[in-house]
């Protein structure tokens, strides 16, 4: 019974975490996007969006920017959220199974959310089940229907 229970409590746990970066990406973005209505361009810091960010601190981010450079950072013990260079939200798994794997608004014409997977973890097409749009095996880019 529990090599039932234990497994289906794992991932049951891990969706919650990742649900909650993802609401977490989706309030940055929004804030990032009235930012951009009232100034005619993307905000480069965290301090300039009227976003609340309980839990986390400023730093600690560790991982490498996807898109270009980290302006700002934020980040608690499981997750980062970092302001990218032409003002492009991610926010990215700090432990456990899916470390570097998370989320990206990327501002523009489209100005979508991705989901990303780091290494194929099966974080974007397991746990939402999203469409890989791109990958080499280890960035891998996914569209999902949020």
């Amino acid at each position: 019974m529990a090599g039932i229970a234990l497994p289906q409590y794992r991932r049951a746990k891990e969706k919650a975490e990742a649900s909650e970066l993802l609401i977490t990406a989706k309030a940055v973005h929004e804030a990032q996007q009235r930012y951009f209505l009232t100034n005619g361009e993307y905000a480069k810091k965290f301090d300039d969006l009227d976003v609340n960010l309980s839990g986390y601190e400023r730093g600690g981010c560790k991982h490498l920017s996807m898109f270009g450079y980290m302006t700002d950072c934020f980040s608690n013990d499981k997750n980062t959220v970092h302001i990218e260079t032409g003002g492009s939200i991610l926010a990215l798994r700090k432990t456990g199974k899916y470390k570097r794997s998370g989320f990206s608004f990327l501002n523009g014409a489209e100005n979508k959310l991705i989901c990303y997977e780091y290494s194929l973890t099966d974080f974007c097409s397991k746990l939402f089940k999203c469409n890989l749009n791109f990958g080499n095996g280890t960035n891998n880019y996914y569209s999902c229907n949020f």
